[in-house]
C-alpha cells in the first residue's frame, strides 16, 4: 500500500485554510465565479477566493504570496460539513483546472460535499512559476548544453518567486 506523506508547512496551511472556511465569513472571503481551464474545456460555477501565506514559510513577515481556492458547491442543498479537498499533482499543475478536466469523476462525491480546490504556490493563479517558452522553437531547434543551462538561469531569474520555497 502507499502512504501519503506532505510537508509539514502544507499540512499547516490546509488545515488553517479549511478552518477559515466555516461561514463566519471574516477569515477568507469567497465570492461567486466561473472556474475555467481553456477554451475547450466547459467552465463552472464556483466560489472563489484567496488565501494569503508568507512565501517562506520561516520568515512570516517577508514576501506574502496568494494561494488561489475555489469551493465547487455540493448538488445538495445541506451539505456534509467537510468539503473534498483537491490537490494536483505536479509539476506546476493547477487544482482548479485539473478539477475541471475530471470533474464527472467527483459527481457522485459532489451530490453530498462541496469541493474544496486549492492551487499550491507556484500553480495556477498561485504565483505560477513558469517559464516563456516557443513550443515551436522546442520543436526545431538543437538546443547544446551550454545554451540550455544560460536559459534556465535567465528563466529562474525571471520566476515571480523564489523557488527554494515551492515544490
Amino acid at each position: 500500500m502507499r502512504q501519503f506523506s506532505a510537508h509539514p508547512a502544507l499540512v499547516l496551511a490546509i488545515v488553517a485554510l479549511l478552518h477559515a472556511l466555516p461561514l463566519n465569513g471574516n477569515a477568507l472571503e469567497l465570492a461567486p465565479c466561473r472556474i475555467d481551464a481553456g477554451p475547450a474545456i466547459p467552465t463552472a460555477k464556483a466560489r472563489c477566493g484567496e488565501f494569503d501565506v508568507a512565501e517562506d514559510p520561516a520568515n512570516p513577515d517577508g514576501t506574502r504570496i496568494q494561494l488561489s481556492v475555489a469551493l465547487v458547491p455540493a448538488l445538495n442543498v445541506e451539505p456534509m460539513p467537510d468539503p473534498l479537498v483537491l490537490f494536483a499533482g505536479g509539476p506546476g499543475q493547477s487544482a482548479i483546472e485539473s478539477y475541471l478536466m475530471l470533474r464527472g469523476a467527483f459527481e457522485a462525491i459532489r451530490s453530498e460535499r462541496d469541493i474544496l480546490l486549492v492551487d499550491q504556490r507556484g500553480t495556477g493563479n498561485s504565483n505560477k512559476l513558469a517559464c516563456a517558452i516557443d513550443e515551436e522553437d522546442l520543436a526545431t531547434i538543437d538546443i547544446d548544453l551550454e545554451t540550455a543551462v544560460e536559459q534556465t538561469r535567465e528563466c529562474r531569474y525571471a520566476l515571480p518567486g523564489d523557488p527554494r520555497f515551492y515544490t
